[in-house]
């Protein structure tokens, strides 16, 4: 998506998008496991906002039980790099449902998106949220977003191979378990620092040798200084 195609206006300036706003809601009719008692109807929706005047990306997921779920990126400069991506004339083009599709009767799911410009325009598309109802290029825009928003997702406070990893001691050995080919037999070398994992690759001469050999590592075990691990 580019959008070095849109018109330049007032003095040589982009009339850019400022904000894309698009709101997500599934109704959905619980039926009672008894036939005398009322059904019940249930919202659940979604939210997700592009905010150039903040450069913050905002989800948020709610339903009625009032329970809600918010992510928010602040990330200067690069939500307004992203805005650059896509054209003004984003959402332009709808095919629409033909007239004999079918709805579902205890269950809807519809969509808005408003896309606003530096200039005070708006523009806001809705309808059903299913590939007929949903802009073309509606797709193609969600990868783009999510592509993004997985560049800075990554946790170390919940990573096991962080808070479960203990410091090594200075009479601490680390061997690595190593094979030289898929369900071949393992070797196990001594390493010089603990930054190998389960799946590294590295070369060395192996059994001695000088020819370099390549190989992955299976398993890494730090043991103390004297004893070898077990195969």
């Amino acid at each position: 998506m580019s959008q070095k195609e849109d018109p330049i206006l007032f003095d040589g300036v982009f009339n850019d998008i400022t904000k894309i706003e698009a709101a997500y809601c599934l109704r959905k009719v619980v039926k009672p496991p008894k036939p005398s008692r009322v059904a019940l109807l249930e919202e659940y929706r979604e939210r997700l906002v592009l905010d150039r005047a903040t450069d913050t990306i905002t989800h948020t997921q709610e339903n009625d039980a009032g329970q809600r779920i918010t992510h928010r990126y602040e990330l200067p400069g690069k939500v307004s790099e992203l805005l650059d991506e896509f054209p003004l004339g984003i959402f332009s083009t709808v095919k629409g449902n033909p007239p004999d599709a079918m709805d579902d009767p205890d269950q809807t799911r519809t969509y808005s998106i408003t896309v606003s410009t530096r200039y005070g325009e708006a523009r806001t598309i809705a309808g059903s949220f299913d590939r007929d109802g949903l802009p073309r290029d509606w797709a193609e825009f969600v990868d783009y977003v999510l592509t993004f928003i997985n560049m800075y997702e990554g946790y170390e406070l919940f990573n096991p191979r962080l808070y479960g990893r203990r410091k090594r001691r200075k009479s601490d050995y680390i061997y690595c378990s190593v094979s030289f080919e898929d369900g071949g037999q393992t070797y196990s070398y001594l390493a010089r620092d603990d930054s190998y994992a389960v799946g590294t690759g590295w070369s060395f001469p192996p059994g001695g040798k000088t020819a370099k050999r390549s190989h992955r590592s299976s398993r890494s075990v730090t043991t103390p200084r004297g004893r070898r691990p077990s195969r």
